[in-house]
């Protein structure tokens, strides 16, 4: 695994070879990064453009991990969804799409900042 910048551990990447794209399909945690082909399973904490989120984003990263989960495994209506949840829906997911609903997400879910945390 390697390690990144922040103090949220080891970010989850998965060696291309390892997962095919038939295998990707079917498991709703696989995401691709667009930018660099890498493929990483369910989302990171790291990948917030803020510190505070960064820190604070565990429950909120499990969360988008459950409902992708979910919106993969059962059926709903098209008419009724939003746009994340339309998104979530896709056989294939990138990782800026996973990291706009965890922005997304972070922000309905109300999670509280400490402002001097915030600064940095």
């Amino acid at each position: 695994m390697k390690e990144t910048g922040k103090n949220n551990g080891p970010e989850k990447i998965i060696p291309e070879k390892t997962i095919s794209k038939k295998t990707a399909a079917k498991d709703p945690l696989i995401i691709r990064d667009k930018k660099d082909g890498k493929q990483y399973y369910g989302g990171d904490q790291s990948w917030f453009s803020k510190n505070t989120r960064a820190f604070a984003g565990c429950g909120v990263v499990a969360g988008v991990n459950v409902l992708r989960t979910l919106m993969q495994r059962e059926q709903f209506d098209d008419d009724t969804l939003g746009k994340d949840l339309r998104t979530m829906k896709k056989e294939e997911i990138s990782r800026e799409e996973y990291t706009s609903i965890m922005n997304n997400m972070y922000k309905r879910m109300l999670v509280f900042e400490t402002p001097l945390v915030n600064k940095f």
